[in-house]
């Protein structure tokens, strides 16, 4: 993504609305540090992800209501070593 200073934004609005309309994403920085992206208007950018794969047949609602997950403590040590001592339990 190109970067555009928003001094530059202020004074070049219209060509930096056309630049996003043709499809570029732009990020708005202000004193050099990003703050704001503008990019292209897209139709299904009210719709959230999750009712949009819903339409599409690619996602439902939970069945159940979903309960909070307990943080645990942090784990150390190879992702393989962690998950197969896990597993090991549920195949003995």
């Amino acid at each position: 993504m190109r970067t555009i200073a928003s001094r530059t934004l202020t004074h070049e609005t219209a060509s930096v609305v056309r630049r996003a309309s043709r499809g570029e994403t732009l990020v708005v920085t202000v004193s050099g540090v990003p703050k704001a992206v503008i990019g292209p208007y897209r139709e299904q950018a009210s719709a959230s992800r999750l009712e949009q794969l819903a339409r599409e047949g690619l996602a439902s609602a939970a069945s159940a209501p979903v309960r909070p997950v307990e943080r645990v403590g942090s784990l150390r040590g190879r992702a393989d070593e962690l998950l197969g001592e896990d597993r090991s339990d549920q195949w003995a």
